[in-house]
């Protein structure tokens, strides 16, 4: 169960994640601007515009049990999304950092469970 759950939570999902809200999400709107042949302004708001539409729509897809762990997904969803737009669309760059993140708390989790099992 724990190689699964690494295997899953700790690669497949972040790959999987990051092409669907960074890649296709994001990918399409920041397009927009390009195909309109717009300002650097309005191409700046469209991207503000994709990392808030693909930040939330990453977050609602998680289970939040409070408002404290919808604002944590929600602000590493808004970092994997500046990666991706920083890095030139590289998507490599926010499946590391996301796979990065998922291992962390997985190793961490199992970590605790052992020291403390109850």
């Amino acid at each position: 169960p724990f190689l699964f759950l690494i295997l899953w939570g700790g690669f497949l999902n972040p790959i999987s994640e990051e092409f669907l809200a960074r890649g296709l999400v994001v990918g399409l709107i920041v397009l927009i601007p390009k195909i309109l042949n717009t300002n650097k302004i309005i191409t700046y708001l469209f991207y503000i515009f994709a990392l808030l539409i693909s930040s939330y729509t990453f977050t609602v897809g998680h289970q939040n049990f409070s408002q404290f762990q919808f604002i944590v997904r929600y602000s590493a969803s808004m970092l994997y999304g500046v990666l991706y737009l920083v890095s030139n669309r590289n998507i490599k760059i926010p499946i590391i950092a996301h796979a990065s993140d998922n291992l962390f708390i997985i190793i961490t989790t199992a970590i605790q469970k052992s020291i403390f099992p109850f």
